[in-house]
């Protein structure tokens, strides 16, 4: 996924046991360019970035996941600057277009799981490569 592209979608099976800090479900680009799904102190959180931090636009989850040792599913798209995100089959959509419709193409590498720390889309970086 280091491809221009306009449409993204990635969906998981989470049942986390620990919510509190920021813990990363997905993240594929890099500190300018790239798609972040993540836990932010209990809330379920997309971020996308097109041309560095300033450009980073955010979309929350208003329902929050707790450590209840239940299974959530969360799902994300991004479709030509349409954010949605859904937790538990609960959909929430942010229109970013007037800001971008496109991810722009980034060199570095996707991630699964992991804590948020700095150098990579949202701040991404300790995460298991793919």
């Amino acid at each position: 996924m280091e491809d221009t592209y306009t449409h993204i979608s990635f969906s998981a099976w989470i049942k986390p046991d620990d919510v509190s800090g920021q813990r990363v479900i997905y993240e594929e680009g890099g500190g300018t360019n790239g798609v972040t799904l993540w836990i932010n102190n209990g809330v379920i959180t997309l971020s996308t970035r097109n041309g560095g931090a300033t450009n980073q636009r955010d979309l929350a989850h208003p329902v929050s996941i707790a450590v209840d040792n239940a299974w959530h599913h969360v799902a994300a798209t991004f479709v030509n600057g349409i954010l949605t995100l859904y937790v538990d089959g609960n959909p929430v959509s942010l229109d970013i277009s007037a800001d971008y419709t496109i991810i722009p193409g980034h060199g570095s590498d996707g991630g699964l799981g992991g804590p948020i720390g700095g150098g990579t889309s949202a701040g991404v970086s300790g995460y298991y490569s793919v």
